[in-house]
Parts: structure tokens; sequence; C-alpha cells
């Protein structure tokens, strides 16, 4: 019962720890892991960032945005462009 107590200075001699076996050597407690690939991916998500600026500036200096919803309902319409002016009657000129 002695071992299961918590907050205790020191274990008994009955429940001593143990050191794991490990078949790697001791780490450094001064080395730091190195974390080089930020020095790739950081440049390369900062290109990626003026990309799609570059295109979102494109899009709307070349009207993308202006008319969002002729589009969309183009191919619901049963007529072409021939049979619509077909159907329209002709202006009277007077």
């Amino acid at each position: 019962m002695a071992c299961r107590t918590r907050h205790v200075p020191k274990l008994p001699p009955c429940c001593r720890q143990r050191h794991a076996h490990t078949s790697h050597p001791t780490p450094n407690p001064t080395h730091r892991p190195s974390m080089n690939i930020l020095y790739l991916l950081i440049p390369i998500s900062l290109i990626i960032v003026c990309i799609a600026i570059l295109a979102f500036r494109w899009a709307i200096k070349n009207d993308q945005f202006d008319d969002m919803t002729a589009p969309s309902m183009i191919p619901l319409l049963d007529d072409t462009d021939d049979e619509r002016q077909r159907q329209t009657p002709p202006k009277d000129p007077k």
C-alpha cells in the first residue's frame, strides 16, 4: 500500500522505479530540433498568395464578376438565339 500513496518524498524500497531500456542514445539537452523546412515552405506560401492576389485582380479587371445571374440562366432556356429572333415580332418602322 505504501507504493500507491501520492506525494511521497521518496519511494519505498519495494516500489523502486526502473530505467527504461532504450536503443537510442540519450538526447542532448542543449540540442534543439531544426526546422529547416520552414525556409522552403514560407517562400512557397508567399508565392502562392501572390499568384492568388494577381488572379483575383485579373478577374476583377476583366469584368468576371459583373453579371452573376444571367450566365447561370442560359442553360435553362430551351430556345436557341435563332429561334428567339424568329419568334420576336419585327419592329414597326414609322
